[in-house]
């Protein structure tokens, strides 16, 4: 059973890696892509939900730098450590 359970904390730490690569591919495409296409609105999508609630926590900034990208994957690198650390214990 402990098996089943290092094998499911890997796999949800690999997801989250490939979450992190697509934050940081929707970072290069809002600064060097001017049109939208199919594979950039597949981005926008699926990374506007927890960009978006990041959004509502940071206070308003006048220089138009949006902070959200950085804080979801600091958030992603303390959940994929708290999920080793699961691991490290469960063995």
């Amino acid at each position: 059973m402990a098996d089943f359970f290092r094998i499911l904390i890997d796999m949800i730490r690999i997801l989250l890696q490939i979450y992190a690569f697509i934050i940081v591919a929707r970072v290069f495409v809002s600064y060097f892509v001017s049109k939208q296409n199919a594979s950039t609105a597949f981005i926008y999508r699926i990374t506007e939900p927890p960009l978006k609630l990041f959004r509502k926590l940071l206070p308003y900034n006048k220089r138009g730098i949006d902070w959200s990208p950085l804080l979801v994957l600091i958030a992603i690198v303390i959940a994929s450590l708290l999920l080793y650390s699961l691991k490290n214990a469960i063995s």
